[in-house]
């Protein structure tokens, strides 16, 4: 009987297999000295720039009064040189692309006033836009057409009103739109 060399432990066989593989590895990188160089540099050229760059600019901070007007908000819609953000400006398009409503609810009777005050209020801060007729930008920028918030807006006199339209069968669709969030007004407008 002749004896068979025992197999090599499988540390050994992978020890070999990975000095095989960096072996070719370092010398398909010795014969491309030129990529190399690059490979490794630019990277490195890449980060110093973009510190360099960070170091040259400063972070300004500008307060969000500078962005609002002491003015009726309607005042700034009318200028067109002024840089007012509105509130919610973006809420009735989001909401019209879900398919949603935002509802306003009275929590209590005597609240209903501030809850029709503030629905007149967001009506004429957020009336309904259409870019088709501004003739600027692309026809993505003319599809533009955002609702009016009294469009987006469902009102319910108490929360039982509110609480029977989402547990209504068909709810979402033919009974009415979902309801994406709620302000319940459980007080009046105060006396300024």
């Amino acid at each position: 009987m002749s004896a068979m060399a025992s197999p090599a432990p499988r540390c050994c066989a992978r020890r070999h297999h990975f000095t095989a593989l960096f072996g070719t590895r370092v010398l398909l990188k010795r014969r491309a000295p030129w990529t190399t160089a690059a490979e490794l540099l630019v990277p490195l050229l890449l980060v110093c720039l973009m510190a360099v760059l960070y170091r040259q600019f400063d972070m300004v901070l500008h307060p969000a009064e500078a962005f609002a007007t002491p003015t009726t908000p309607m005042e700034s819609v009318l200028r067109p040189g002024s840089l007012t953000v509105l509130p919610l400006s973006v809420l009735p398009l989001r909401l019209a692309r879900a398919g949603a409503a935002l509802a306003l609810v009275c929590g209590a009777p005597a609240a209903c006033g501030a809850r029709d005050a503030f629905l007149a209020d967001m009506s004429a801060l957020h009336p309904a836009f259409s870019a088709a007729g501004l003739g600027v930008g692309g026809p993505a920028l003319a599809a533009l057409a955002v609702p009016a918030f009294a469009d987006v807006a469902v009102t319910f006199d108490s929360e039982a009103a509110l609480e029977a339209h989402t547990r209504a069968p068909g709810y979402g669709g033919a009974a009415g739109r979902a309801v994406w969030g709620a302000i319940v007004f459980n007080a009046p407008l105060p006396d300024l």
